[in-house]
């Protein structure tokens, strides 16, 4: 009996078919999967090419069995058989990589050292291990606290380490504790899964997430001890990590970037902090008592701690690349936008597209920012130019040696030792320098240095002026302006009325000046808190009467210009979220109406928001600082964006009601002169909340009482990153 002839594609030439078989050969499942809800099916495909293709023939199985087997799986119960099918098919050269199933239950405990058994007779470039948080802690050689597993309920988790190239250790695995260390591994991924359930529990915030980044995060601090710690020992060697959860807490993604630190040799930082684009993780909790908004809150104020980190590790440390993929989902990508674009704006980030910032070498000075974020204008105490509307070419230079103190001490005093990062959340802030500091000598013009320009500080003749349509002026649309006053002793700190003096005069110049409107159309909108009386329609009228551009206007005119003021007082914060949504749709309904009408003119409107700052209290006082200060960060990311989308029409006025400063004086100001002279403030923003609130604002300004009370004010610009304004006051008497 004969054999049969073999068939054509046997026949071929053993590199025509090992190209062949390369090519119907695909990367392993797992990698894709990766960013997924961890599960025990990571590994499992949805192709049989290479199995069927080994099924045609013993001739083509020989040939096709290195690749078929060069991505394995296998779970740790079948560990010894798993290794015995390797060595009887001479298999060990061939894997390149494995994925590694775990079980910490009482009823199957594994052995945590088993990779000492594995690596003794494979060495994979990768290995996945796909387990419960505590096994990975055990194989990692760090016990993680499991008080408050019960809130978490994670029942795996997904570690992935890599390398480049082989090497030969097998002879020393007895030595190491962990798997970090028993190869010189270089890339480091880790999906925490989902910590949305704990969510549902009051002060959720107090727990701790079981994972090994909540015991790496505190060998940070400080930072003399990790040098003796044999974990830190790998972690240093590190050059790319990657992190994926679900919702971490901010104060667990803080540990997570303390860990992060010790990574000194870290040139690649990817993170993904929001459910991957096909995980229904949000609607299966949200039927349960969770508030929506906490999670989304955690995750922007965790991602502008990131931000911050990544500064500082560009700066001191290794890090050129840094990949949020959460910026590719539109919900997500303004929010992370207006994050970015204030950390990374004038420094070596530049965005290159997708989800991705690298780090550029050279000349601060050259940078520009490329963002998918438009209509928006950023400057920065160096970089006096705006960058996208308001294309001034006014420039003004300061003296270098106030600007480089100035600097010096605001890097240094929010420098947070014991984190080694820059951090806007210490809690010794620094001492103000207020901009007039800074404008001691006469400014001449960056264009023409011949031409001397002495500022004029007066305040008086722009708040009389109101809204102007102009890129020069201090009230203009498409920014942000806040309106604050120094927080004086409790039992004299009850006074809103002053504060409110000088958006009433703004707000009823723009009333005066706008064209009549059709019956149910609105240029202002004013949402406040109910028992606040600043902006209560008696005062609005009584403001319209008494103004001094009211020429002949009366009582029932006045009241038919009040007619396009639309009220909405809210009882608390989560209310005042909602008006803010209803006025965004109101504008987006009038934008469409304006683009429709023929030789439309886009006529200023006013969004003012009193008393915010008050409601964000109240939330802090139910619950905690940081969620406090979340919410209010959300509020306030929310009306920057309102004011960058609707540029050409739209202004903002914030009026906060609580003041700042530490409250330990009166905070009047004795005026004589035509200037005045106040209590020295030695910490403007002592708390979180404060400093959310100026660095919501792009122009702020301070409304001090006089002492006299002679009904005078005192107002400073004590920041305008969008102007040349900062330092100009004046003694406005609102008549």
């Amino acid at each position: 009996m004969c054999l049969s002839a073999l068939s054509p594609l046997e026949s071929l030439p053993n590199e025509l078919l090992d190209y062949i078989i390369s090519s119907v050969a695909a990367p392993p499942p797992s990698l894709a999967r990766l960013q997924q809800p961890p599960s025990h099916r990571i590994a499992k495909n949805s192709t049989r090419d290479l199995k069927n293709l080994s099924r045609v023939s013993s001739g083509l199985c020989a040939l096709v069995r290195p690749r078929l087997f060069a991505h394995a799986c296998f779970d740790l119960r079948n560990e010894r058989a798993f290794l015995d099918f390797v060595a009887q098919s001479d298999l060990k050269r061939h894997i390149t990589s494995i994925v590694v199933k775990g079980n910490d239950s009482p009823e199957s405990r594994e052995d945590p050292y088993w990779w000492r058994r594995v690596l003794c007779e494979l060495d994979p470039l990768r290995i996945t291990v796909v387990a419960p948080p505590s096994y990975i802690g055990a194989m990692l050689g760090t016990q993680i606290y499991e008080g408050h597993s019960w809130a978490f309920e994670i029942p795996l988790q997904v570690l992935h380490l890599e390398r480049d190239a082989r090497q030969d250790g097998s002879a020393l695995l007895e030595n190491h504790s962990s798997l970090l260390s028993a190869r010189d591994w270089q890339s480091l991924e880790f999906n925490e899964a989902s910590s949305l359930k704990a969510y549902h529990h009051y002060e959720y915030f107090l727990f701790r997430v079981p994972s090994v980044f909540g015991q790496w995060g505190t060998l940070a601090h400080p930072p003399d001890r990790p040098a003796d710690l044999p974990s830190t020992l790998s972690l240093n060697r590190l050059t790319t990590f990657s992190y994926t959860a679900v919702f971490p807490f901010y104060n667990h993604a803080d540990l997570v970037l303390g860990a992060v630190s010790l990574m000194t040799s870290l040139e690649s930082l990817t993170t993904q902090l929001a459910p991957c684009q096909n995980d229904r993780v949000i609607e299966t909790e949200q039927r349960g008592s969770i508030d929506p908004s906490d999670p989304w809150m955690e995750l922007v104020t965790g991602y502008t701690l990131i931000a911050d980190a990544v500064g500082h590790l560009g700066n001191r440390g290794c890090l050129r690349r840094f990949q949020a993929r959460d910026f590719q989902f539109d919900a997500l990508r303004s929010e992370l936008s207006f994050i970015f674009d204030n950390k990374f704006h004038g420094s070596p980030w530049t965005y290159d597209g997708g989800d991705v910032w690298n780090k550029v070498d050279g000349d601060c000075s050259t940078y520009k920012l490329n963002t998918r974020s438009t209509q928006r204008c950023f400057t920065s105490l160096l970089f006096l130019e705006c960058t996208t509307v308001y294309m001034s070419s006014e420039f003004y230079v300061i003296s270098a040696t106030a600007v480089l103190c100035a600097i010096n001490e605001s890097l240094f005093s929010h420098f947070d030792s014991s984190s080694g990062y820059m951090s806007l959340y210490t809690s010794d802030p620094a001492p103000p320098v207020l901009a007039h500091a800074l404008l001691s000598q006469p400014v001449q013009n960056a264009r023409d240095p011949n031409v001397p320009a002495e500022r004029d500080r007066n305040l008086g003749a722009a708040i009389e002026d109101g809204i102007q349509c102009s890129p020069d002026a201090l009230f203009r649309p498409g920014i942000a302006i806040g309106f604050s006053r120094p927080r004086r002793r409790a039992a004299d700190d009850d006074d809103h009325e002053y504060i409110g003096r000088i958006p009433r005069s703004i707000l009823t110049n723009h009333l005066l000046k706008s064209p009549s409107l059709a019956p149910g159309s609105f240029n202002t909108f004013i949402i406040h808190p109910f028992n606040l009386p600043i902006f209560s329609p008696q005062n609005l009228l009584n403001s319209l009467l008494s103004s001094r551009n009211n020429t002949n206007l009366f009582r029932e005119e006045a009241i038919t210009r009040l007619d396009a003021v639309q009220l909405l007082p809210v009882y608390d914060f989560p209310a005042a979220m909602q008006a803010i949504t209803q006025v965004s749709e109101t504008l987006h309904q009038t934008t469409q109406q304006r683009q429709q009408a023929p030789n439309h003119y886009p006529h200023p409107i006013v969004l003012i928001i009193a008393g915010l700052d008050a409601l964000v209290e109240n939330v802090i006082r139910a619950s905690n600082p940081i969620k406090g200060t979340a919410v209010l960060n959300a509020a306030l990311q929310t009306l920057t964006g309102l004011s960058r989308e609707y540029v050409a029409f739209l202004s903002v006025l914030l009026v906060n009601t609580s003041g700042l400063g530490m409250g330990t004086g009166t905070g009047d100001v004795a005026v004589a002169d035509g200037d005045y002279q106040g209590e020295q403030l030695s910490v403007l923003l002592p708390s979180l909340l404060m400093k959310a609130l100026d660095q919501g604002t792009d122009t702020h300004l301070l409304v001090s009482r006089e002492r006299s009370g002679a009904g005078r004010v005192g107002v400073e610009v004590i920041k305008d990153r969008v102007g040349d304004w900062s330092g100009r006051k004046c003694v406005w008497d609102g008549r």
